[in-house]
């Protein structure tokens, strides 16, 4: 069983090996708009000066780094193809290095379409970044984020006295988790098994995340029985 933080980079878990080294490898860059509602209505007009506001992640692991753009103009709608215009440039606060970046436009599902401005670089862990988003009169957005640091996962043993016999993996020192697979690599085959956020507790040196063995195993079970094998093996 390999348990692996795919957004916060190839986190890996050697089931027997607790204390094998993983890396969390990104981090959310923080929404500069925070929009709230209520439970009667919504109103559609935005009060702010801000231009853009900005979703992605610096990921240490990907020689590519990508953040999404939306233009905040008064008005809550959707992003069209017409070009925004704005330069996205990030700086790295430690060396000084400043990188512009290209946009993009990526259609999402249902149609959605999205700016997307990447650009080809590796970050690593614990460096602070200025992310920058400059409309063309001048108008800019920004935002400071600090990549987090290497963590070291430590497995649990099963808890057999729970049917669901759950697993308990810590992320030492990690803020945060995105994107978490468990990889079931067996003589039926390989599985995968995603744990997002809702699968995630926080610990005072760290994240938990707590794997469902015999739920992830369940699947594995009925292809065995469906292709006439009579032992399942962790390969």
């Amino acid at each position: 069983m390999t348990a692996t933080s795919s957004n916060t980079g190839n986190a890996a878990v050697d089931g027997n090996k607790p204390s094998s080294v993983a890396q969390i490898a990104a981090v959310v860059v923080a929404w500069l708009v925070l929009l709230t509602g209520c439970e009667t209505a919504v109103d559609p007009v935005i009060e702010t000066d801000i231009p853009y506001t900005m979703y992605g992640l610096f990921n240490p692991t990907a020689d590519t780094q990508a953040v999404r753009v939306y233009p905040v103009n008064g008005l809550l709608e959707r992003s069209n193809r017409e070009p925004l215009g704005a330069v996205v440039t990030s700086t790295n606060l430690e060396t000084g290095q400043q990188r512009t970046w290209a946009d993009s436009i990526i259609t999402f599902p249902r149609n959605e379409v999205g700016h997307v401005y990447w650009s080809a670089f590796n970050v690593g862990h614990e460096e602070t970044y200025r992310l920058e988003v400059e409309r063309p009169d001048g108008a800019k957005s920004e935002v400071v984020v600090t990549t987090p640091p290497v963590s070291t996962p430590e497995v649990s043993p099963a808890d057999i006295s729970d049917n669901n016999l759950p697993i308990s993996v810590l992320w030492r020192d990690a803020p945060n988790l995105i994107d978490v697979e468990v990889v079931y690599r067996t003589n039926v085959g390989i599985f995968t098994q995603k744990y997002g956020i809702n699968f995630q507790n926080d610990d005072p040196n760290g994240r938990v995340v707590v794997v469902q063995f015999r739920r992830d195993t369940e699947p594995i079970i009925l292809s065995a029985f469906f292709n006439g094998i009579d032992e399942v093996r962790l390969a």
